[in-house]
């Protein structure tokens, strides 16, 4: 039986040149996309808010309210999650309408066809930065890499059926931001790998998204939650690292670290 998949891409009504791009990317590959209409943040209501977000669970989880913006672009990406499961599909591959594909696209394709079942939710991007990895597994062509901490960023996923009943499941209402919370997946039974080679990065299309609208330098932060979230984060993750790997797999991987060249 033929696996059931599609690439779904979130995209503004408005937003005609950022979705063109991105058509116009696959369309040399020959391959289709299906739009994901992305919520207006500026149409929210407070009801439409209260529907998905808590305060209470934001003030817990994360260093200061979300705004707008980010609201909204968690509730784009809910709408990919149900349509993977009202649509019965295998996975999906989930992209914003900033992302810039790589030629091995095609390549991942039949990766993700050939592997399924072997994974969760996967990152499929460049990292902003270069990080260093902590564990590499490699899968042929392609590796699935863990980090230390999972870079942000949500322009790029692939995600199973399995994986997005739990997201709805497990997630609603949420407190931060849909990239953030992909470091805490485990709480919902969700394994989270990065592809490596990545084969979408960002790009800096057309109009600003919805994100850049929205200035957060002025926004108020809970005093000393940053701090207390990062030692709380830190002490559980490497807990289950050690769970995972072991005690002298985990040491060793530690070590290596600093020898292993940084990826984006």
């Amino acid at each position: 039986m033929p696996v059931r998949r599609k690439i779904f891409v979130i995209n503004l009504k408005d937003s005609i040149e950022r979705y063109n791009y991105v058509k116009s990317q696959f369309d040399k590959l020959g391959l289709e996309i299906e739009r994901i209409e992305g919520v207006d943040a500026n149409s929210l209501t407070p009801q439409d808010i209260n529907k998905v977000y808590s305060p209470e669970k934001n003030r817990m989880t994360y260093v200061r309210p979300l705004h707008k913006g980010q609201i909204a672009c968690y509730m784009a990406h809910i709408k990919a999650w149900k349509a993977i499961i009202e649509q019965n599909l295998d996975y999906a591959f989930v992209l914003e309408d900033d992302a810039m594909i790589s030629d091995k696209f095609s390549e991942a394709l039949s990766f993700f066809d050939s592997t399924l079942g072997k994974w969760d939710f996967v990152r499929i991007q460049s990292n902003a930065k270069p990080k260093r990895i902590f564990n590499c597994e490699n899968m042929g062509d392609f590796s699935f890499v863990q980090y230390i901490n999972t870079p942000g960023n949500a322009v790029a996923q692939v995600i199973s059926k399995s994986a997005a009943i739990k997201l709805l499941e497990g997630l609603l209402p949420f407190g931060m931001p849909v990239d953030v919370n992909q470091q805490y997946y485990y709480k919902i039974g969700i394994h989270l790998d990065s592809l490596r080679p990545p084969i979408v990065s960002t790009s800096d299309i057309g109009e600003d998204s919805i994100l850049r609208k929205y200035d957060t330098s002025n926004c108020e932060h809970y005093p000393f939650v940053r701090q207390w979230l990062s030692l709380n984060f830190y002490i559980k993750r490497i807990y289950r690292l050690v769970r995972k790997y072991g005690f002298f797999a985990f040491l060793r991987n530690i070590l290596l670290m600093p020898f292993r060249k940084p990826v984006r």
